[in-house]
């Protein structure tokens, strides 16, 4: 009777060590989960491809993209470089309406810090005009990737900046590739096209704030820029190499001829040129500066 007591006791032990044992396929799963959380980490990887498709992006719609971070802000419609932190730090990002301000916070340490964690941001309105600077927030909300984007102009009662789903699915469609696997399909656009003649305003109006008459002879008139196309010159027709060239009325002379050339750099170059109104000569053989400026 001791011996089959023994016997059950025995039994039950080795039964009640199996069932507190880890099975093995169930240990594979946890295994796989962790690896899958580690594979959705951001890193600076993933940031450079971002970086990589939104310039390219940036570049089919004519213009350069500025990345702007935590440590280095920029503009939006201000003269003020807080941004975004200024919208962040205000509470004054709002989704879809005035009145819905929503919780935004940059990324620590790939930590979730608010409803909508901030990866990245960018903006173009260093080389645009009022009406088409956007700026775009990178997000990750409730574990997926959300991209707000806004291009208010004014403030609203409510004192926020409304953000909505970018109106190309493109940019939400390659965040969510680099975010679950590290690559998109990057446009083949290496440099920004100068679009037309309000892109050539935009460009033109920066170089005469930052090559002032007392730098150089040539007379900034944007606001004199003729809208005639074609000729000798091929006025406001861009170039297959996304160049533009317009000219603006000018007292001194008949005109001046601004070439604006985009280069790979984000830069572009601007050759400004004296001529008259029956001008054919090549840009070359016309007396005047050739400059480059940030876009």
């Amino acid at each position: 009777m001791l011996k089959i007591w023994r016997v059950l006791v025995t039994g039950a032990a080795l039964l009640s060590l199996a069932a507190c044992s880890p099975r093995p396929q169930q240990g594979t799963e946890a295994a796989s989960g962790q690896a899958s959380v580690k594979r959705l980490a951001w890193n600076a990887t993933k940031a450079k491809e971002l970086t990589r498709f939104v310039t390219a992006w940036g570049n089919q719609q004519g213009f350069v993209y500025h990345r702007y971070t935590q440590a280095q802000n920029g503009t939006y419609y201000s003269d003020a470089a807080d941004m975004p932190n200024a919208l962040i730090d205000g509470n004054l990002i709002a989704w879809r309406k005035p009145g819905a301000s929503i919780k935004v916070a940059w990324v620590k340490g790939n930590q979730a810090t608010a409803d909508y964690t901030l990866l990245a941001a960018y903006c173009n309105d260093s080389n645009a005009v009022l009406g088409q600077s956007q700026l775009l927030l990178f997000t990750i909300r409730a574990g997926q990737p959300q991209v707000l984007a806004t291009k208010q102009e004014r403030s609203n009662a409510a004192g926020t900046t409304v953000f909505t789903p970018p109106a190309d699915a493109a940019l939400t469609k390659a965040f969510k590739d680099i975010w679950r696997s590290g690559t998109t399909a990057v446009p083949d656009a290496p440099v920004a096209p100068i679009k037309d003649i309000h892109a050539a305003t935009a460009i033109l109006q920066r170089a005469s704030v930052e090559f002032a008459p007392t730098k150089t002879p040539i007379q900034w008139n944007t606001e004199r820029i003729v809208n005639t196309s074609g000729g000798p010159y091929h006025l406001n027709v861009t170039q297959p190499d996304g160049s533009l060239t317009v000219a603006c009325l000018d007292g001194l002379h008949d005109r001046l001829l601004y070439r604006l050339t985009p280069l790979a750099s984000g830069r572009v170059r601007i050759e400004a040129r004296f001529s008259t109104a029956s001008d054919s000569r090549p840009l070359s053989q016309l007396s005047g500066y050739t400059i480059a400026l940030d876009r």
